[in-house]
Order: C-alpha cells, then sequence, then structure tokens
C-alpha cells in the first residue's frame, strides 16, 4: 500500500460513517474557510492554519495557487509527518496486517461473504490479498477508490515543496510512528464494525463522500465540520485519530508560533474545527484565529 494511502487512511478516513446518522451539530467555528491567520498575544506577524485533505483529487489540489503565497510569508512550515521523505519502515509496514487472529475468526461467514464480494466487486482479483490486513486499512483502501487521483502528488506534498521551494524550516508535528499507533489502539472489534458498516452503507458513504468533497471545493469548513458532526463515531476512533492526536500537535505547535517568526501550518481540515481542534484550542489560549476567505 503507498504512502499517499497511509497519510490519507490515518488522518482522513475519520469522515466515513462508523454507525448511525444523528441530527446535526452545530459548528463551534464561526466563520467559515479553509485558511485562518492566528494572532495576538504580542505577535508581530501572523500565522496561518490550513485544512488540508491528504489526496491528489483535484477538489483538493484547487486551492494551491491560493494557499502558496501564505507559505511564501511564512519562516517555518508545519505539517503532520514530512510526506517528501515519508519512508515507513517494514515493521510499520507490518503493522497494518493481521498478526494473532484472521479476518475470518472476525466476523460470521455471512459477513465475510459480503466483504469478500465486495472487495473483488471493487478491486478485482487482486484486492483479495487485502484480506490479511487490518479492518481500517481495508477501508481505507477502499474509502480512497472515492477520490479520483488527478495530479502526481497528494496535495500535502506539493505544500510541502512549495514550502521548501521558500526556504521554509520544515517542522512535523508528528511522526509516522505516532500516526500508526493511533490505528493500532483501535480495537479490532471497532475496527471490523467500521469495514462492515462501510461496506454494507457504501451508497450513503459515497454520497457522503461526495458531499465533503462539494464542502472542500467550497473552501468551507463549517459544511465539512457538519457533515462530520452528523455521524455517530466509535469513541475509540473518535478519540485516537481525532480528539488526542489534537492535543498532542497544539502542544507542539502552538510554543513555535509563540516565538513569533510566522508560521504555516497544514494538517487535515478536521484538526481544525470542533471543540478539540486547533482553531478553538488557539483561541482558548489568548489567540485571535480569524478565516481568511479563498476564492
Amino acid at each position: 500500500m503507498s504512502n499517499a494511502v497511509i497519510a490519507f487512511a490515518v488522518t482522513a478516513f475519520v469522515f466515513a460513517s462508523c454507525a448511525n446518522k444523528k441530527d446535526a451539530a452545530t459548528s463551534d467555528v464561526s466563520t467559515s474557510s479553509l485558511l485562518y491567520a492566528i494572532e495576538g498575544k504580542d505577535l508581530s506577524q501572523p500565522s496561518y492554519l490550513f485544512g488540508s485533505m491528504h489526496v491528489s483529487d483535484s477538489i483538493a489540489t484547487k486551492h494551491i495557487s491560493s494557499i502558496v503565497p501564505y507559505i511564501q510569508k511564512s519562516s517555518t512550515y508545519c505539517n503532520e509527518v514530512d510526506v517528501i521523505d515519508l519512508e515507513p519502515s517494514m515493521e510499520l509496514m507490518g503493522m497494518m496486517f493481521l498478526s494473532d487472529t484472521t479476518l475470518d475468526m472476525l466476523y460470521s461467514e455471512d459477513e465475510m461473504r459480503r466483504i469478500r464480494g465486495f472487495i473483488s466487486e471493487k478491486m478485482g482479483p487482486a484486492g483479495m490479498m487485502m484480506l490479511a490486513m487490518k479492518p481500517f486499512w481495508i477501508a481505507a483502501a477502499l474509502t480512497e477508490l472515492e477520490f479520483q487521483s488527478t495530479e502526481d502528488e497528494v496535495l500535502d506534498v506539493q505544500l510541502q515543496r512549495a514550502a521548501e521551494a521558500a526556504g521554509c524550516d520544515i517542522q512535523p508535528l508528528e511522526t509516522v510512528e505516532s500516526q500508526m499507533k493511533a490505528v493500532e489502539d483501535i480495537p479490532l472489534k471497532d475496527q471490523a464494525e467500521m469495514l462492515l458498516e462501510s461496506i454494507d452503507e457504501y451508497d450513503e458513504q459515497k454520497a457522503m463522500t461526495e458531499e465533503l468533497k462539494m464542502c472542500y471545493a467550497n473552501a468551507d469548513l463549517d459544511c465539512l465540520d457538519a457533515v462530520y458532526r452528523r455521524e455517530t463515531f466509535v469513541q475509540s476512533m473518535d478519540d485516537g485519530l481525532v480528539n488526542r492526536r489534537n492535543s498532542e500537535m497544539f502542544e507542539k505547535l502552538e510554543p513555535i508560533v509563540a516565538q513569533g517568526r510566522p508560521v504555516f501550518c497544514a494538517v487535515g481540515a478536521l484538526h481544525l474545527s470542533g471543540e478539540t481542534g486547533l482553531i478553538n484550542a488557539f483561541r482558548k489560549a489568548g489567540y485571535r484565529v480569524t478565516a481568511i476567505p479563498m476564492p
């Protein structure tokens, strides 16, 4: 599986449904964009937060021309991981595969029949090799099929290359190891439930993906947040892939911003919004965070 799939799956797959619908919650991001300025607390120059989507689909890469000028204004570029030198070890890649159990042990015969049939339909005979993988990674690969790869590189890679060309100091907020650990902490039972529901509710999932793509194309974080919060998630996934990582990213990012040199930070859009998101975290810390309109 490609490095792009790993980055996408760990940080973006949480948009996919894991349980039943609920009423949409109100987003606490008051003005919508994908780009936000961080000011106040004696900062002489603003820093920036940008909500990325870890795909090469044109709905994501269309925003590059609007974003690069803000990268060029910055001294430091922060992202989740160094996506250019992303080379997971064989040990980390091995974490994607089942070891002490098999997929058949997590599902009934009828459920396995549905899973095999769906994978075969979407990916052909080669897809059967994925049955040795943990359910999360199977679901991630299936989710990626809904995005059209229309550029050579995913958005995150293109943004980091722009930062390197601008002479920015590159400071990732996470490591591949920590991201993989976030997935490892999700019990296999919860992963199994997530995969089966993503297959059984595929048409609904596909419609939701299209809705998310439209929100992102319109640079509308409020819209993305509302679609996400319309879902009821397995708590272990929400905590591990979103809430805990948000807290850890803020703890590393805030001291860099506080140094006063302009910082451009690009992380998955979901990490900006919500009660535990970076926008709210900076506001609680006394900063002024305002949306920058995007075309």
